[in-house]
């Protein structure tokens, strides 16, 4: 398994990648809050909107790049800026909004993290591995309190990422939202600070 992957802040230059990656199976729309069906220049539009608020430092929004230079993936945070949550620009994708973020559950202190990956490179890794990483930087760099993630209750593999990143459950709740079925719950997952530096030390890192 190569898990040589890195994460690049997200730019003009992904919008190819990124629009085919969405496109390539339904249950990255299906499971996530972007448009449904997505639209021709919805790569562009969004990553348009969410450079200018990276660079400013209100959202947060990166590509998931292998060594190789092929995008596999996006990830981000919103909640973690000065501004934020008012503003939106996190990856298309994670648990919620158009753009992958729930606004309206984040709190002082706290981020949520949304992240996909396209259907060609599932199980190889690749998503634990981003979380990973973008720990390193909401922690580290940003100084956040907790990350949290909210997906579907049937996203199996999206809890398996957490889980297998220190985060634990701490809710469970009915969706509202009229794409989803009226069935569907939405679980939500939250690390802290205090838990990620306990479990880097426990790893020897």
């Amino acid at each position: 398994m190569d898990l040589s992957i890195h994460l690049e802040p997200v730019g003009r230059q992904h919008v190819r990648e990124v629009q085919e990656l969405v496109t390539s199976h339904p249950d990255i729309v299906g499971m996530t809050r972007m448009p449904n069906p997505y639209p021709e220049d919805g790569a562009a539009t969004w990553i348009a909107r969410a450079v200018p608020l990276h660079e400013a430092g209100e959202t947060f929004a990166f590509a998931i790049v292998r060594d190789d230079g092929q995008v596999v993936g996006m990830i981000g945070l919103t909640g973690a800026g000065a501004t934020a949550p008012s503003q939106k620009g996190g990856p298309e994708g994670g648990s919620s909004e158009e753009d992958g973020f729930e606004e309206r559950n984040a709190r002082e202190g706290c981020a949520e993290m949304g992240y996909w990956v396209g259907g060609p490179f599932w199980n190889k890794g690749y998503a634990t591995e981003a979380v990973r990483q973008l720990l390193e930087i909401a922690f580290g760099e940003l100084g956040v309190e907790c990350v949290f993630a909210t997906p579907l209750e049937r996203n199996v593999a999206s809890q398996q990422v957490l889980k297998k990143n220190g985060f634990g459950l701490t809710r469970i709740y009915p969706n509202t939202e009229p794409r989803w079925k009226p069935t569907d719950c939405l679980m939500e997952f939250e690390l802290t600070r205090d838990e990620w530096s306990a479990g880097r030390g426990c790893a020897g890192v």
